[in-house]
C-alpha cells in the first residue's frame, strides 16, 4: 500500500485587522494511492484559486473522493458544495455544536448555519480515534471548538490540525489557538500531538516540525500575491492606480 502523502493546494496567510481575521486556511491534498482526499475546503473566494490550483495539479474535481473539515468555521468548509460526489466527514462533536445551536451559547460568529442545515444529510460523523482509512485516524483537538479535530498520517507521522494549532509560532510558545469554546482546553491538545506526529500542518501557518524546541518549516512556501488599495486623495491623480503590494 503507498503510504499517504500531503500537499498543500492552498497556503495559509496568517493575517487580521480591525475588521476581523483575514479567514484564509491551508487546504491540502492527502493521496493514498487508492484515495484522494481533500482537508479543509477554505471559503468562497477562495473558490476560483482553489479549482485553478487542482487543475494545475492534475486532480479534477471529481476526483476528490473524501472531503474532511477539521471544524465547521466559514473559512474552512465553505467549498463543500463544489465536491459533489465526495463522501464529506466531520467530528461528531462539531455536527452536535452545530446542530444543537450550541455554537450561539458561545457566541461563535463563524458557523454558516444555513449552509450547514441544507448539506445536514452529507456529513458523516466519526469519533475521536477513529481509523477512517488505512493509516488514517482522526484526533480530536477540542479549545477553538469543542469538536475540532485533526487527522494523523500515521505511517509518515503527520498531523493535520485544522485550527487547533494556528502556527508554529504559537505552539511552540504556549500561546492557546484563538478559543471560541476554551482555551485550556486549546492548550491540553497540543499535549496529545507529539505522541502520534512529527511534523505539523497549522490551520493557518506553515507545515513545520519542533526539534530540540527550534522550528523547521517543511516544505516550500507557496507565494501569495496580496494587494491592499488604498483611498487616498493624494494617489488619486497618478495615472496607475496605487496599491501595497506583499507577497508572502
Amino acid at each position: 500500500m503507498k503510504q499517504a502523502a500531503f500537499q498543500i493546494v492552498l497556503p495559509a496567510i496568517g493575517a487580521s485587522s480591525n475588521r476581523g481575521a483575514m479567514g484564509w486556511c491551508n487546504i491540502s491534498l492527502i493521496e493514498t494511492g487508492d484515495r484522494t482526499i481533500l482537508f479543509d475546503t477554505g471559503s468562497n473566494d477562495d473558490r476560483p484559486e482553489l479549482l485553478a490550483e487542482l487543475a494545475r495539479m492534475g486532480v479534477d474535481v471529481k476526483d476528490i473522493d473524501a472531503v474532511f473539515l477539521s471544524h465547521f468555521h466559514y473559512d474552512h468548509c465553505c467549498n463543500i458544495e463544489v465536491f459533489e460526489d465526495a463522501d464529506i466527514y466531520v467530528s461528531a462533536r462539531e455536527l452536535e455544536y452545530v446542530l444543537s445551536g450550541e455554537f450561539k451559547t458561545y457566541g461563535d460568529p463563524y458557523i454558516p448555519y444555513g449552509m450547514i442545515r441544507y448539506y445536514e444529510q452529507r456529513f458523516i460523523p466519526f469519533a475521536d480515534g477513529e481509523e477512517l482509512f488505512p493509516g488514517l485516524r482522526t484526533l480530536a483537538l477540542p479549545g477553538h471548538t469543542p469538536g475540532v479535530s485533526g487527522l494523523i498520517l500515521e505511517e509518515s507521522r503527520v498531523v493535520l490540525t485544522g485550527d487547533s494549532v494556528k502556527n508554529a509560532y504559537d505552539y511552540t510558545h504556549g500561546i492557546p489557538p484563538y478559543a471560541i469554546y476554551d482555551a485550556e482546553k486549546g492548550l491540553e491538545s497540543y499535549t496529545r500531538i507529539p505522541p502520534v506526529a512529527d511534523t505539523i500542518v497549522p490551520g493557518h501557518g506553515r507545515p513545520f516540525s519542533v526539534r530540540e524546541g527550534r522550528i523547521s518549516y517543511v516544505g516550500e512556501q507557496k507565494p501569495v500575491d496580496m494587494m491592499i488599495f488604498p483611498n487616498l486623495e493624494h494617489l488619486d491623480a497618478l495615472e496607475e492606480r496605487a496599491c501595497h503590494r506583499i507577497i508572502l
